[in-house]
């Protein structure tokens, strides 16, 4: 069964959870951002990545999920009613008309850009802390089998260049504060730029240029500089051990093995577990974490098959791990009637 709108934590224990079910798989994700706590940080307007996307994607589909094809191009306007922006709580993050900046590179950063786009945004400037990357790959510092560091233009990045006639990056700056208007809403940034070093592994080494201070005018600003690892709340409240990284602590592993977290019956799979990553990780992890559970439910029966032995209780429906709740295996035999 699928149940959604439920909060785990709120609208349901883990207690109940564990009580209710002989297994427990974590795959939460790694949601909880990482901040800016710099002067301004208080003012009105600034955003994490997350909450500006999430509340696009719900006002869509809140109001009609046919509005998602819309969605294909900036040159396509957003139809519906007036009020097909409001979420399910009243709020919405407008950017229509209005100069953003977006404070992140990665893929988040630039789904950020691709929809302030969509919805008109009036400009948009995307600030990097780190060095623009070098058009080939460095075979010393950068070698195969590595990820390679290469330059690359995303979707997010084409699109401003198509309507603005130009990159909207801005590489090597590090952001100094928010400037507020006087009525608490962030007018504009003061950012440096940065000197970028590089060591013979590659590794970074940074240090701020003096005198270089410029202020970008702006309206809103949406952080999108990672996550730090999944909230950690419901970690609490199931007890689990976690990294230094505060990631679930829970092996990888391969048929049947791994995923396992230090108390028994509760597995870890994906973000939650690994750290912020790719969906093919998540899609890897979680088939594997599947036949983890399934590997542990069906020790659970042998277990209370050899129980009931032992008790001189052999009855078939506890021989066979009736009263077990969890996945279904295709590893059992069929029954007589189905061969």
């Amino acid at each position: 069964d699928f149940i959604c709108n439920v909060a785990v934590g709120t609208d349901v224990t883990a207690d109940q959870l564990k009580a209710k079910y002989d297994a427990v798989l974590l795959s939460t994700g790694a949601t909880k951002p990482r901040d800016l706590p710099i002067e301004g940080r208080e003012l009105n307007n600034v955003h994490f990545a997350m909450t500006f996307l999430g509340q696009m994607q719900r006002a869509l589909f809140n109001q009609n999920p046919e509005l998602m094809d819309n969605c294909i191009s900036f040159r396509t306007p957003f139809k519906g009613n007036k009020d097909w922006k409001v979420t399910s709580d009243g709020t919405y993050i407008d950017v229509k008309d209005k100069n953003v900046v977006v404070i992140g590179g990665g893929d988040t950063g630039t789904d950020c850009t691709a929809t302030s786009l969509r919805h008109g945004c009036k400009s948009l400037v995307n600030l990097e802390l780190m060095d623009k990357p070098p058009d080939s790959r460095d075979d010393v510092a950068n070698a195969w089998p590595a990820y390679p560091r290469i330059f690359r233009t995303d979707y997010g990045q084409e699109e401003v260049k198509d309507r603005d006639g130009a990159d909207p990056r801005k590489y090597a700056v590090m952001t100094k504060r928010f400037i507020d208007d006087g009525a608490g809403n962030v007018k504009a940034i003061e950012i440096i730029n940065l000197k970028v070093a590089r060591d013979d592994n590659g590794k970074p080494t940074i240090a701020e240029v003096p005198g270089s201070e410029q202020i970008i005018p702006c309206d809103v600003i949406i952080l999108a500089m990672g996550f730090v690892g999944p909230e950690q709340q419901l970690l609490q409240d199931f007890a689990v051990e976690t990294t230094k990284q505060s990631n679930v602590k829970a092996l990888h592993g391969s048929n049947g093995d791994g995923f396992a977290t230090s108390q028994k019956g509760i597995f870890a799979a994906g973000d939650c577990r690994r750290g912020q990553s790719l969906v093919v990780w998540a899609i890897n992890e979680g088939q594997r974490a599947a036949d983890a559970v399934n590997k542990y439910l069906l020790s659970c029966r042998a277990e209370d098959a050899a129980r009931a032995v032992r008790d001189g209780v052999q009855s078939g429906r506890t021989a066979m791990g009736g009263g077990r709740r969890g996945l279904h295996t295709s590893a059992q035999e069929p029954s007589s009637d189905t061969k």
